[in-house]
């Protein structure tokens, strides 16, 4: 096996890590959100919640880190002899459901329709961020790599999140 089919196994695994461990019942309501930055860890959260409670899990894996155990700061392939481990760090817990109302009052106010007209442009690097939402088997899901205009409302729901996220680190 060469490193590049190596790196590209141990990235699926990493990111395999990264997803939905626990699946929702159908009396749930969850939402998973990931951003992939291009030069930053990338990190996962996972909601799951109940009008009584809320179960969350936080994962982040730092892909650069990890890159430079294949591959010298040149690009030129190390010598390997086993798969190293990924730095996946995983944090969970339980707190109150009063810590969703912003995240709830947002997603109860969307009105996001989906884009189906092909893109006029392109970016070459920032962030990809995949945001599901639903309960029990039902989801839907929008991911972009630059937020289009008319799903602006999103940006919103994002904010919610990122300091629902912030708050869950203390």
């Amino acid at each position: 096996m060469t490193t590049d089919e190596k790196w590209k196994h141990f990235k699926a695994t990493a990111k395999q890590q990264l997803n939905f461990t626990e699946q929702p019942s159908f009396l749930e309501s969850f939402i998973e959100f990931t951003c992939e930055p291009s030069f930053d860890p990338i990190h996962n959260l996972q909601v799951i919640w109940t009008d009584k409670y809320v179960k969350w899990r936080k994962a982040k894996w730092d892909m650069q880190a990890d890159y430079y155990k294949f591959y010298e700061t040149d690009g030129v392939a190390k010598f390997i002899t086993s798969i190293p481990k990924a730095t996946v760090e995983v944090k969970s817990g339980t707190a109150h459901y009063e810590l969703m109302t912003d995240v709830v009052s947002a997603i109860r106010k969307l009105n996001v329709q989906p884009r189906i007209d092909r893109q006029t442009s392109f970016t070459l690097d920032g962030s990809t961020i995949i945001f599901s939402l639903g309960t029990g088997d039902l989801r839907t899901t929008y991911s972009w790599h630059t937020l289009p205009e008319e799903w602006s409302e999103l940006q919103q729901l994002v904010d919610s999140l990122l300091a629902l996220q912030s708050h869950l680190e203390m």
